[in-house]
């Protein structure tokens, strides 16, 4: 698949946490783009994308991709790479939702985390250390 200039290496993963008494825990996937050397195509992968993020914030009350009502919100995660933004997805039913995209040099990297009892930090650190692994 091409990709704008660039023709990425793309590897995903999932996971998920086991929960004891058969509680749902935490869960999400890791999508890694590589433009091997390519910081242009990246960069350009990420302007395309993060707006989106920014929309969906200011649309207020609305129906997230799997048809759950809540509201998105900015999340802060501090300095990851040389882009990046967060949101977060708070529903009336379900599970609360972050998902991150930073871009580092020729690497892009989108993350979500399905997990109530983690902590906005936490996911910040998750992000960094997808990140940082991808390099």
């Amino acid at each position: 698949m091409k990709f704008f200039d660039g023709d990425p290496t793309i590897a995903q993963a999932t996971f998920e946490e086991s929960a004891a008494g058969g509680a749902r825990g935490g869960e999400g996937s890791e999508t890694v783009y590589d433009f091997d050397g390519d910081d242009d195509a990246a960069e350009e992968l990420y302007e395309r994308f993060a707006p989106n993020f920014d929309e969906l914030v200011e649309c207020g009350l609305m129906t997230d991709a799997v048809g759950n009502i809540g509201t998105y919100a900015d999340l802060a995660v501090g300095k990851i790479g040389d882009e990046r933004t967060a949101i977060s997805f708070e529903p009336r039913a379900d599970r609360y939702t972050r998902l991150g995209l930073a871009r580092d040099d020729d690497t892009l990297v989108y993350l979500v985390l399905y997990d109530d009892a983690a902590t906005d930090a936490e996911f910040a650190a998750l992000l960094k250390q997808a990140v940082r692994r991808a390099r």
